[in-house]
């Protein structure tokens, strides 16, 4: 028998027609469901839109109430900022198309909430990809087998927006520096200890990875860290002034990085192979050339304005 909790669940989507029904019958599948479910269009321009509002119609059960709203936002913050103000219900949580979640993470999630007395129980993301190109890319990232605390599966009171402001409006990083900022504030949170989503693909082919890298770092770009921004900033030209000991640089570059990835993640010598290590030597310089121009070019834009 089905759980229902005096919950919103909102969900921003762009370009999301194949993936849209897939998360809406797995969050549906689950035991225990939110009574209402805030569907939230960022700009799509495929019909996922209309996919919806054709699922909507169709939807039959009473004790959920599903909402399908387009305003025009176009960031994934943007969204969320406004599934919360259509929201219904004194607790709110989110969700992305396409993740594959927990049974029940939505009731743990609320049980720790209710037991540890908090305002919010941050979800725990996995990041545990598969294939040698993505295993490769989060050891340069996010760490291999790591856990971060994520936005998506995460439940919050209402009220705590109030108190710590809405999502910056970016379409990347927000998440992060949102979070990092509750996490300093007087605001009581807790990190739940159950995985509730696990992360497996960063993209799915190579070519892929320096747009996305320079779309994620240019969008995130004011909320890194100044030493972060200097070190991208300074570096390129130290290499061109250098240039001459181009040999010795590269050595130094990729003993420094090899050291960032063994102790970024959780025993990475296990699954070193050939191919990973094939790959490690071309992605690590496609991260940092892509991250040093979306840097330059936030610099750049940010002196036009």
């Amino acid at each position: 028998m089905k759980k229902y909790l005096n919950i919103s669940l909102i969900i921003p989507y762009h370009n999301e027609k194949q993936e849209v029904l897939k998360t809406l019958n797995n969050v549906l599948s689950q035991n225990s469901v939110p009574k209402e479910i805030v569907l939230v269009n960022s700009s799509s321009t495929d019909r996922t839109l209309e996919v919806v509002n054709k699922f909507i119609k169709k939807f039959k059960n009473k004790d959920i109430i599903i909402k399908n709203i387009s305003k025009g936002t176009k960031f994934p913050s943007t969204s969320k900022n406004l599934g919360v103000k259509f929201s219904k219900y004194k607790l709110v949580s989110f969700i992305d198309c396409g993740l594959k979640l927990k049974n029940n993470w939505l009731l743990d999630q609320y049980n720790l909430l209710n037991k540890k007395k908090v305002d919010c129980v941050f979800g725990a993301c996995y990041f545990n990809p598969k294939d040698a190109l993505n295993i490769s890319i989060i050891l340069n990232t996010y760490g291999y087998k790591t856990t971060h605390s994520v936005i998506p599966s995460s439940l919050f009171k209402k009220k705590i927006f109030k108190k710590a402001g809405y999502f910056p409006k970016k379409r990347a990083g927000y998440d992060w520096f949102w979070i990092s900022n509750i996490k300093k504030s007087n605001i009581k949170f807790y990190n739940s200890k159950k995985v509730t989503i696990e992360y497996h693909k960063f993209v799915n082919k190579l070519h892929k990875l320096p747009n996305k890298i320079f779309l994620y770092s240019f969008h995130s770009c004011e909320f890194q860290p100044f030493l972060k921004k200097s070190l991208y900033a300074l570096v390129p030209i130290y290499l061109i002034i250098s240039i001459k000991f181009l040999l010795l640089n590269c050595y130094i570059y990729y003993l420094a990085r090899f050291i960032f990835v063994m102790n970024k993640s959780i025993s990475p010598l296990k699954i070193i192979n050939l191919k990973i290590i094939f790959y490690l030597i071309l992605i690590m310089p496609l991260i940092d050339i892509s991250r040093c121009f979306a840097f330059y070019y936030y610099y750049i834009r940010s002196k036009k304005k």
